[in-house]
């Protein structure tokens, strides 16, 4: 039994890493949109720079694609 609920914990865990992963490209984007710098977007969310550059690329801020 104990190895069933291992099992779903992980399934659990996995879902909400994609969850987490989807809001904080959804916060960087919320925050480049306010025209936030990267560097203090990629500090409050605790990732790489390069990270949120990546999140971002081909996004259009104020009618500019990026």
């Amino acid at each position: 039994m104990k190895s069933r609920a291992t099992g779903e914990n992980a399934v659990l865990e996995q879902k909400l890493d994609v969850v987490i992963g989807l809001l904080q490209h959804l916060v960087a984007l919320e925050m480049a949109r306010e025209g936030t710098p990267k560097q203090t977007i990629a500090k409050h969310l605790r990732l790489a720079k390069a990270t949120v550059v990546s999140m971002l690329q081909g996004v259009k801020l104020d009618g500019r694609q990026q």
